[in-house]
């Protein structure tokens, strides 16, 4: 996605001049004679690197520096957003140059009343939109072969934001009740206590209720230690209302710049060299979330008779990948525990 709004930037110039127009980030720029757009701009003495970074210089030399940080169903990192902030203050200060920072997000996250922003004593204007507003000014330019390809991955993800009410999405509003509880009911039982016991956590279903809402997918989490966590639950595919079948899953992750990520991801690195069926995610970036994850279409799930007890098999065993996990690098910074134990196919807990 990045890669591709990157593209349109910087190839389409008008594109790029009307969406900052519209947004407010280009009320003192005329006469535009570069533009540089990048995907790589890394912060001076830093790591941080923003989605996209673009620098636009006009014929008096006066130069508008902005920033594009966008977030589909992860949170920012840790002071992501200030550092940003933090950077283009010191360049709107030291080189007298208009800066921006633009945060699109898919759901409503208002940023107002973060301490540096509502203390905000510097020249740089901080603007938040939502992916729909993007979509919706895309889509006069759909006739463009990128531009349609980027639309149509929007409309996938869930980010085009229809405002119309579908006959899938009435049906699936009519059930959502029974659902919800056919969901609840296979990570219930024997799958819970084990989660529990893994974890050291107890389900929160509150939490796993806003997960729903903001980042589409109803999952439990178990945190060990500053967001090094356990999770296992649904994931859909950019919506919750869609004709696609959700994932079920099991993932341990860690937040970015977490004290003892390296010596996290070497495990994950390792353990998942060898057991392919459990897929890394962003060792390498070290603004992302990284770990690694189980999953299988909810569709493969539906062949038994008892959909529920598949599922929870299926929790089950990947739960039992996590102790062994757990077990031969015993040295992550796990909560606390007094033992682990295995299920037994009968469904008998065994402890040691």
């Amino acid at each position: 996605m990045t890669e591709l709004i990157a593209y349109i930037f910087q190839n389409h110039r008008g594109i790029l001049v009307s969406f900052l127009k519209e947004c407010g980030s280009m009320q003192s720029v005329i006469g535009i004679e570069s533009i540089m757009v990048s995907t790589q701009y890394v912060l001076n003495n830093s790591e941080s690197r923003p989605d996209i970074a673009i620098k636009l210089t006009n014929e008096n030399m006066e130069q508008s520096i902005i920033f594009v940080e966008n977030k589909i169903h992860a949170a920012e990192g840790p002071n992501q957003l200030q550092r940003y902030f933090s950077y283009l203050s010191e360049k709107s200060q030291n080189n007298m140059c208009s800066c921006y920072l633009i945060y699109i997000t898919k759901n409503y996250d208002s940023k107002e009343n973060l301490d540096f922003l509502s203390n905000n004593t510097s020249e740089v204007n901080f603007i938040q939109l939502r992916w729909w507003q993007v979509f919706q000014f895309l889509k006069p330019y759909e006739d463009i072969e990128v531009i349609k390809e980027i639309l149509r991955f929007m409309k996938e993800r869930g980010l085009s934001m229809s405002r119309k009410f579908t006959i899938n999405d009435i049906s699936a509003l009519m059930n959502m009740n029974r659902v919800r509880e056919m969901a609840q009911e296979s990570l219930g039982g024997k799958v819970e206590e084990m989660f529990n016991k893994i974890s050291g956590m107890k389900y929160n279903m509150p939490s796993a209720e806003s997960q729903l809402r903001t980042t589409g997918r109803y999952i439990y989490m178990g945190n060990q230690d500053d967001w090094f966590w356990i999770g296992i639950g649904y994931w859909f595919e950019g919506k919750v209302i869609d004709t696609k079948y959700p994932d079920i899953g099991v993932v341990v992750g860690v937040k970015p710049y977490h004290s003892q990520r390296k010596l996290i991801v070497n495990a994950v690195s390792e353990y998942t060299g060898t057991n392919t069926i459990w897929k890394s995610f962003g060792l390498t970036n070290e603004d992302k979330w990284a770990g690694m994850w189980k999953k299988v279409s909810l569709k493969e799930m539906l062949s038994d008779e008892d959909h529920i007890s598949s599922i929870q098999q299926w929790y089950i065993n990947s739960l039992n990948d996590v102790i062994t996990f757990k077990e031969k690098y015993p040295k992550l910074p796990w909560k606390k525990m007094d033992r682990l134990f295995y299920l037994r196919p009968s469904g008998c807990l065994k402890g040691f």
